[in-house]
């Protein structure tokens, strides 16, 4: 897997890149199927456990979910609603967030892969 990391606005075209970022309200919009190399959700809300079946859809083959609240439910609720996945990184823990960084808030933090098709 190549890494690149473009500018706005720097011509990634020229490089060859392809690039379809849309800033939405996701609840409400068609994620479609196996449309999309990443989705992340950042403070916006606490996923449901039918979001990793809705995102797993969404997503193409080895496609990565991103996700970090301050808004948490039960411990360990968010991992098992991912457990069928690939983890590759997931906190809970008692920490400064991007949003309050004054204060010290409970946080997860999940980084997992598309599981593979059965």
């Amino acid at each position: 897997m190549r890494k690149v990391f473009v500018k706005r606005g720097s011509g990634g075209a020229k490089l060859g890149l392809h690039l379809r970022a849309l800033a939405v309200g996701e609840e409400d919009f068609d994620l479609g199927t196996a449309q999309w190399d990443l989705i992340v959700v950042t403070y916006v809300r606490r996923v449901r456990p039918a979001d990793a079946d809705r995102f797993a859809r969404a997503l193409r083959p080895n496609g990565i979910f991103v996700y970090e609240n301050n808004n948490v439910g039960n411990q360990n609720e968010l991992l098992k609603n991912f457990l069928a996945w690939r983890i590759l990184r997931f906190e809970d823990l008692d920490t400064t967030s991007d949003w309050h960084p004054e204060r010290t808030l409970r946080v997860e933090r999940l980084v997992a892969e598309k599981p593979e098709p059965k």
